[in-house]
């Protein structure tokens, strides 16, 4: 829908729990969005989804993003597991 990049998506951070809500142009483009509640809560669960980032999984998608997916499966596998257990 937003036609994001790579890189661009990457960087979103979607709190859970938490309406969004988007607003299209007569054509379906989006046009605008906003998250439904407090902007205090929203902006902290935005941080608290920011601070699960993980070093693996960030490195993996940096290695799809440049086009070299050859440790990817491993290390995504590696960090699926640290999360089942933690």
């Amino acid at each position: 829908m937003e036609k994001l990049t790579l890189e661009e998506i990457v960087d979103v951070n979607i709190p859970t729990g938490i309406p969004l809500v988007y607003e299209f142009s007569g054509d379906g483009r989006v046009i605008g969005k906003e998250y439904l509640g407090d902007p205090r809560v929203v902006q902290a669960k935005m941080a608290k989804v920011a601070a699960q980032g993980n070093t693996a999984r960030d490195n993996s998608v940096q290695e799809i993003i440049a086009g070299k997916p050859q440790d990817t499966k491993r290390r995504l596998n590696r960090y699926k597991m640290r999360n089942i257990i933690n």
